[in-house]
């Protein structure tokens, strides 16, 4: 459930200017490979509104099998952003069995994580590895998982440039590099569109990689 808040702030929009009317919506699509091997989706709705805001809806799944054993993962979660600003965001996460709820809410000198019910207070907005959005700049930040609800100051910097194909054709991205777990990379067109993300993990290398993008 959200603050009150949060819950106050939206209704006075509401009564102020109106609901937001959606401007456009834009559907992504992404293959999750373990080692090459398609072992997964990750769907992606991004929807922007008259208000300028932008609102990001997730969903993925995931199923890896070795030997006689499987692991499987699901995430569903939306996040919210306006004019560069991570306003708030909510996430339910069944990683192999472990559940987690995480939720932000953006308060005019911070905001607030919560966690499996646990709330913590902070000072300045994390970026979200869910990567809607590009990395606020070259340097150290504050990061959350918005599936685990980690935190972790994490240094990111700009790593050359590559090529990944979308609906058939080649786009120009921008390589970012991190010391986050598993040496975690993203790729973001010019336009800040997530194309691709690679780390590594438990010796296995997973890659979610753009493959369509279509207009709602």
């Amino acid at each position: 459930m959200k603050p009150v808040l949060v819950w106050i702030l939206a209704t006075a929009t509401l009564i102020q200017f109106g609901p937001a009317e959606k401007v456009r919506a834009e559907t992504l699509e992404y293959d999750i490979l373990i080692d090459g091997t398609r072992s997964g989706s990750l769907f992606r709705t991004v929807t922007r509104n008259s208000d300028a805001s932008t609102r990001v809806d997730t969903r993925a799944s995931m199923v890896f099998r070795f030997l006689f054993l499987s692991f499987r993962y699901t995430f569903q979660g939306s996040e919210t952003w306006r004019e560069g600003r991570f306003l708030s965001a909510v996430g339910d996460c069944d990683d192999n069995g472990t559940r987690h709820h995480v939720s932000w809410n953006a308060t005019p000198s911070g905001g607030t994580v919560s966690r499996d019910g646990k709330t913590m207070n902070l000072e300045r907005a994390p970026w979200p590895t869910s990567a809607c959005t590009p990395p606020p700049g070259e340097g150290t930040f504050p990061t959350l998982d918005p599936d685990t609800g980690l935190l972790r100051a994490t240094s990111m910097s700009k790593s050359g440039q590559d090529a990944i194909v979308l609906n058939g054709k080649p786009v120009a991205a921008t390589v970012w590099k991190t010391d986050l777990p598993g040496e975690a990379r993203f790729w973001f067109s010019d336009d800040g569109q997530l194309l691709r993300q690679s780390w590594r993990e438990q010796g296995r290398t997973i890659d979610i990689r753009i493959r369509r993008a279509s207009d709602n």
